[in-house]
């Protein structure tokens, strides 16, 4: 049985690449890498055959978890596009010699809402499930997830100022509460009202308006780096030269940063010889990526978040907040610990 490799020793998930029309490749073609640990048998008991379908079967209600953020995590695994590259020397004269591939991922957890603790870095330790998905992905998702949500807010709070508020907020949480009582309904949107009038959009200047005080740079448009670019930069002694940028894995396991790589498959580390801010002429934040694992335990309930329009959200028929369905669709699965409904 061909197995996946896993390039560090407190590893414990199975490597799955995040593209489904490749996982069946994928899983073909892994092999071992002398020295790493083989896979745990409770992952590689996944049900692969199907991993790669479009839709997947929730086997528990999603609606009562959290997705949290959990951590980043570098696989090596053989890949044939390195191999026929390796031995070769590249425009910047740099030779591969290696033909395994660096791939990263980001691990996370769906925990049960009532105990998902931001202030842990797993969210929780018992009742969970626990994913990997290619850190491109996660990345590209969470950016979705969080340009939605600012339009949400933002939207919220211009329907306050217009006085429109009620008549929307009470739409959404009737809609969105269906089945549980029209008085019940109606005090939980009258409780929203209250709350659109009292404090709900006191960020709404920091949050909502456009903020064009850059001074000489232009804004960093971070996604255009979600997936390995080359760039084109200059040496110490003005040799211009192409390295690639893509994002990778801190040392704490942690968090995740953009940085410079050798090779178009940012397998091979360039920033211990050149930095990223002085080879590009840009001014990347070792932060600009925080906002997408920022700690917080997201409700996968799609009507918990006050600021959703169940108008417009709701148009797949269910309650699952969209964050949550992309990142389940994309991801490996150990599910053990999770309550799952009698199939």
């Amino acid at each position: 049985m061909s197995r996946l490799a896993v390039a560090t020793a407190a590893s414990f998930i199975a490597a799955a690449n995040a593209d489904p029309a490749l996982t069946a490749a994928l899983m073909k073609k892994a092999q071992l890498v002398p020295g790493s640990k083989t896979i745990p048998d409770f992952m590689m008991e996944r049900k692969l055959d199907g991993y790669a379908e479009e839709e997947q079967q929730w086997s528990f209600d999603p609606t009562n978890y959290s997705l949290k953020y959990a951590r980043c995590q570098m696989v090596e695994q053989y890949s044939d596009e390195v191999a026929e590259d390796a031995g070769q020397e590249n425009q910047n004269g740099y030779v591969m010699t290696t033909v395994v591939k660096k791939q990263r991922f980001a691990v996370f957890r769906l925990c049960p809402s009532s105990f998902c603790s931001s202030k842990s870095q797993f969210g929780c330790d018992s009742g969970y499930g626990e994913y990997m998905v290619d850190l491109g992905e996660y990345l590209q998702t969470m950016m979705q997830y969080n340009e939605n949500k600012k339009e949400n807010y933002c939207k919220f709070c211009e329907d306050c100022a217009a006085g429109n508020g009620d008549n929307r907020m009470k739409r959404r949480k009737l809609e969105g509460q269906e089945g549980e009582g029209e008085d019940e309904a109606e005090d939980e949107a009258e409780e929203e009202v209250n709350y659109c009038n009292v404090s709900a959009c006191n960020n709404y200047q920091d949050t909502c308006e456009e903020q064009e005080n850059y001074g000489d740079d232009e804004p960093i448009e971070y996604d255009r780096y979600f997936e390995c670019q080359q760039v084109q930069g200059a040496d110490s002694y003005g040799n211009e030269l192409n390295l690639y940028v893509g994002p990778h894995c801190t040392n704490n396991a942690y968090s995740i940063k953009l940085d410079l790589f050798y090779d178009e498959f940012c397998t091979n580390y360039a920033g211990n010889k050149y930095k990223l801010n002085s080879f590009t002429g840009l001014n990347f934040e070792s932060s600009g990526l925080s906002e997408y694992y920022d700690g917080s335990c997201v409700s996968c309930k799609e009507s918990a978040d006050p600021y959703a329009n169940v108008d417009e959200d709701n148009e797949d028929g269910d309650d699952i907040a969209e964050v949550c369905e992309e990142l389940y669709m994309q991801a490996a699965k150990c599910e053990e610990g999770i309550s799952t409904s009698s199939s």
